[in-house]
């Protein structure tokens, strides 16, 4: 029982390292939105949108990219093969299952499919077994063009298929249940608020988050504005001069603004001596970008892939915002997200938006000291430290090792040079 545990643990291992790869995309992703944020809406750029859609592109399509990376990590040989099955076994999911999703909801229904980084793990875990099981089968002479990879890719997409539709018709369902679990949420008060908060960063893995977000941001309540136009959901109402709305939208931006960059800080301060260096610019990026333009995701997927505990513990922290924020009363929106440019340019729609800094500060010292709690005491897994704990002093060893050598490096050289 304990070696198919410890075998199984390291499987996970192996896949999140496997998935960092992709993953180190995502912040020069947050880069392209915020220099297409800025650019655009204060400059007036014309070739902003082309900024904000070649990052956007790559948070979606994001699952593709991890399913490509994980066959490829994963195959035993044909590697790039592998990679390739993949890439059109993911997109024969996504098709599948978006058109009988579509069929049971209706073409017009908002979001569309989605599957988030789960549905391309799926699809890269059914590929590379199927790759690396069936690559050496052999098919009679009169199909023998099929055997081996062939075969496997062939496969792939078939079973890719099945799987796409079963997805379509299961997400049809969770649908349902999720647009009355967000009805139910908009009449909860804080724990309502809280509850949303915590879904909300629960249910990203799995894409399910948009299905939350569109019942309350476009869905929930009513309001009629001046011109005599009846307006619906949190967002819409918030924008067409609703003074009660924007209360559950809220939480946000302590989390974007604040939160984000001091997990990023605590993953910089508590990563391993040697990883340090690379992993200061790494967070420095994702830090910005979420602070800026509230793009939050290229630190969640490495808070998922590297520690799937410390994301359930972020989700948490999310839900703790949601809930402070509604109690404070404050309400606000976002156009495009809950980074500091949308925070300011709406700031005169809002109720209170100086209390988002109250909340903010308390949540960012909150999240760095649960954080680096969970990784220096409890030795959760963290970006910067696939290390064994016990290399820590050997770390600090060889780093004053280094010292010592350079001083008596330098006290041996001739004047003048080294």
């Amino acid at each position: 029982m304990k070696i198919s545990l410890s075998r199984g643990v390291d499987g996970l291992k192996k896949v999140g390292e496997i998935l960092i790869t992709p993953a180190a995309l995502l912040p020069l992703a947050g880069l392209l939105i915020m220099a297409g944020d800025l650019t655009g809406r204060f400059l007036g750029f014309p070739g902003a949108d082309i900024l904000m859609r070649s990052g956007t592109v790559l948070l979606r399509q994001f699952p593709l990219l991890a399913a490509v990376a994980l066959a490829y990590g994963l195959a035993n040989a044909q590697n790039g093969a592998a990679a390739l099955s993949a890439a059109a076994a993911y997109l024969a999911f996504h098709q599948s299952g978006s058109a009988l999703y579509e069929l049971l909801a209706g073409a017009d229904v908002q979001p569309s499919f989605y599957t988030g980084v789960f549905g391309g793990l799926i699809v890269g875990m059914v590929t590379v077994l199927l790759h690396n099981g069936c690559r050496s089968w052999r098919l009679p002479t009169w199909l023998d063009y099929f055997s081996g990879v062939r075969l496997s890719a062939l496969l792939a997409v078939s079973a890719s298929v099945l799987l796409g539709s079963g997805f379509g018709a299961l997400a049809f369902l969770i649908r349902n249940g999720l647009i009355e679990v967000a009805s139910g949420l908009t009449q909860m008060g804080t724990i309502g608020a809280f509850s949303y908060g915590f879904l909300n960063r629960l249910l990203f893995p799995f894409g399910l988050d948009h299905i939350l977000n569109q019942s309350i941001w476009f869905d929930s309540g009513q309001f009629t504005d001046l011109s005599g136009r009846l307006v619906t959901g949190e967002l819409s109402r918030f924008f067409a001069g609703d003074p009660m709305a924007g209360r559950l939208m809220a939480g946000f931006y302590p989390m974007l603004i604040f939160s984000m960059p001091a997990i990023a800080l605590c993953f910089a301060l508590t990563a391993r001596i040697p990883n340090r260096t690379r992993l200061y610019l790494l967070m420095a990026i994702t830090a910005l970008v979420s602070l800026v333009s509230g793009v939050g995701q290229p630190l969640e997927y490495f808070l998922l892939f590297v520690s799937p505990l410390v994301y359930l513990i972020y989700a948490v922290l999310s839900g703790v915002s949601f809930l402070l924020s509604y109690q404070l009363q404050i309400r606000h929106g976002f156009a495009n997200a809950a980074g500091l440019t949308d925070y300011l340019t709406t700031w005169h729609l809002a109720t209170h938006p100086e209390r988002v800094w109250q909340v903010g500060i308390l949540m960012a010292l909150l999240s760095f000291a649960v954080v680096y709690f969970s990784v220096k005491i409890r030795k959760l897994s963290a970006p910067g430290r696939d290390r064994p704990e016990a290399d820590d002093e050997m770390d600090a060893d060889n780093e004053a090792a280094a010292d010592a050598n350079d001083e008596t490096a330098a006290a041996d050289a001739p004047d003048g040079g080294e």
